[in-house]
């Protein structure tokens, strides 16, 4: 399997990081635009899917990080759509349940 370098590593996580924030942003965007979370959501399974074929391919180098991108955008997209659905009777501890979800996730 791989063996990343101290460096590829460190690359890693700033990789995965900015897709997560690129999942976000986009999320933000679309709901400003007032998709619906279900079209949110469809788009988030195609990101996924997508990445994960791409991993698949790309997994002995260093450049699955490029599709890997793609599930952690999905991931940003998910997350917290889905959360605020399944906390709507919980509102105050929507933060604290966003980011322990978040955590396991990553």
């Amino acid at each position: 399997m791989l063996s990343l370098s101290a460096a590829q590593f460190g690359y890693s996580g700033a990789v995965l990081g900015v897709g997560t924030l690129l999942g976000s942003a986009l999320s933000k965007m679309l709901i400003a635009r007032n998709v619906s979370q279900l079209y949110l959501l469809w788009g988030s399974v195609l990101l996924l899917t997508a990445g994960a074929f791409g991993v698949h391919a790309l997994l002995d180098s260093i450049w699955f990080l490029a599709p890997m991108t793609l599930v952690v955008m999905a991931f940003g997209i998910a997350i917290p759509n889905v959360l605020s659905v399944a906390l709507i009777e919980y509102k105050q501890q929507a933060g604290s349940a966003g980011a322990v979800f978040g955590l396991m996730f990553t």
